[in-house]
């Protein structure tokens, strides 16, 4: 009966996608990041070179320097929070149209929904995250480590899900709070311009300790596994913090 009922939702959450074009637009726009990328980079690398822009006299470095940090934003933390943000606008829909607060007299308990929730958005993440490296080519980790990270990455999603589910009312204040949230990429941007060990302090925000483990791997540190852990525990705590707020939220209504 359960399973019946998650085919159920798995439907409904494809009519939706169908009928919601923002949802359908963020979806490709995760080709879009990963193509641009993948020819951007390197043409603007040259470019500024040749031009004398980058390195410059004022700044040492090519724009090749900052492809760690470039390529941690767009692709680990974006990638996280598009999958979110199409998952929360689809629990948001559901919440417009009383789907989610019929889920309460099916057998499918709230905890399992969001559980289902969770697991699917986990997974979009880890697979966008993994195209999108794959797609651009640039600083591409061995693979056993790329999946290591991708999972890190993909935690973030169910987060902005979860997130957008609890606190928006409707689809409209979704959309403002997904702005507020893109700002946190700002956290990890800056975070890669402070030295250690201040920039540690940057870890009140879970997404940068898996930047974090990107940027030693890169490097070659063996602490990476260390920042990984870190930043995947500090995850599922707000996962699970922002799923009671979840819950409270359903029966509210």
């Amino acid at each position: 009966m359960i399973s019946k009922s998650i085919r159920n939702i798995g439907k409904n959450d494809m009519r939706l996608i169908r009928r919601e074009l923002i949802l359908i637009t963020l979806l490709l726009f995760v080709v879009y990041i990963a193509v641009v990328l993948k020819f951007l980079l390197p043409w603007a690398n040259s470019y500024l070179a040749d031009k004398g822009f980058l390195p410059n006299a004022t700044i040492p470095h090519a724009l090749s320097y900052y492809y760690p940090i470039i390529v941690a934003f767009f692709l680990l933390y974006m990638g996280g929070m598009l999958a979110g943000a199409v998952s929360g606008f689809l629990a948001l829909s559901e919440k417009d149209d009383g789907t989610a607060v019929a889920m309460l007299v099916t057998p499918v308990s709230p905890r399992k929904f969001n559980t289902y929730r969770i697991v699917i958005t986990t997974i979009i993440s880890f697979v966008i995250i993994m195209f999108q490296f794959y797609i651009v080519g640039i600083l591409v980790l061995p693979f056993w480590q790329m999946v290591l990270i991708a999972i890190g990455g993909s935690l973030f999603g169910p987060i902005i899900m979860l997130f957008l589910a609890g606190f928006a009312d409707g689809k409209l204040q979704g959309m403002g709070y997904g702005k507020f949230l893109s700002l946190g990429g700002l956290f990890v941007l800056l975070s890669w311009f402070v030295k250690e060990p201040l920039q540690y302090l940057f870890g009140i925000f879970p997404p940068y300790w898996i930047s974090k483990a990107y940027w030693l791997a890169l490097d070659g540190h063996s602490s990476w596994l260390i920042a990984l852990v870190v930043g995947i525990v500090l995850q599922f705590v707000m996962i699970k913090l922002l799923m009671r707020k979840f819950e409270k939220t359903l029966y509210h209504y």
